[in-house]
């Protein structure tokens, strides 16, 4: 009954570690259906005490990453707040050390790739995408063994229908491969068949020529660039094959 004025009060100062303390321990015994209501409130609190660096991380994990996994896993919840719940874990992860965030990591990958096989609006779709991203940048190698399914989720979205979707796919793309795949060749392997297909895009060939300019991609960019020429005698699409003209002139290729 009286759990609206005590998150109120919790929430007055953000600072403090009593406060999420206090807060934590209120979410733990809420009934589920009420957890939907403090999403946008819990965003705005991370919000606002992370832009100022005075967030205390430990003890807002504990308060938060109950509410914002359980407003993108039930499927009841309108787009807007599962979007909103998404991008209060990206703010969360953001200003998170690995050491801090390790206790959640699995607990936060296994939902977002859970999710992303299901149907969501642009906003929340990209939102979703965002946290991946941000939690494969901070844990790297640590998450390892969810390394596959992200790739295939971002190479995946590459052709989504959205743009804002496209080209977060592809800020994961280049995280992968910034030195976390042990197999670059087939991610190049797929994003050539990709750019071969009638589903190219302009996002799939600029994150193909940005790989080849890594410097961990050394030994592959002479194949990748042979694949790239391939593919641009036989695309179909205008927009496409100027995109892979410009990209072999980043790599100098005349």
């Amino acid at each position: 009954m009286y759990a609206p004025e005590w998150v109120r009060i919790f929430l007055l100062d953000t600072t403090l570690d009593a406060a999420w303390d206090g807060l934590a321990k209120l979410i733990k015994v809420l009934k589920k259906d009420m957890l939907p209501e403090y999403i946008a409130p819990l965003y705005t609190a991370i919000a606002k005490a992370s832009g100022k660096g005075q967030l205390p991380i430990k003890s807002a994990l504990v308060a938060s990453v109950p509410v914002f996994l359980h407003g993108l896993l039930q499927p009841q919840i309108p787009a807007e707040d599962k979007a909103l719940s998404a991008n209060g874990l990206t703010e969360l992860i953001s200003i998170c050390q690995p050491a801090q965030l390790k206790p959640y990591q699995t607990t936060i990958i296994g939902p977002l790739i859970r999710i992303m096989g299901d149907r969501h609006p642009a906003d929340t779709k990209s939102a979703i995408l965002g946290s991946l991203v941000q939690i494969l940048k901070t844990m790297r190698l640590d998450l390892r063994p969810f390394l596959p399914q992200a790739q295939r989720i971002f190479v995946k979205n590459l052709t989504d229908s959205e743009e804002t979707v496209r080209k977060r796919a592809k800020e994961g793309i280049l995280v992968l491969a910034d030195g976390l795949l042990r197999k670059g060749d087939m991610l190049l392997r797929e994003l050539v068949k990709l750019i071969e297909s009638a589903d190219a895009t302009e996002e799939a060939v600029e994150a193909l020529v940005a790989i080849l300019k890594l410097e961990n991609y050394v030994e592959l960019r002479e194949s990748g660039i042979g694949m790239l020429k391939k593919a641009f005698e036989t695309c179909q699409d205008d927009v496409v094959s100027i995109t892979i003209e410009e990209g072999l002139e980043e790599l100098g290729v005349s």
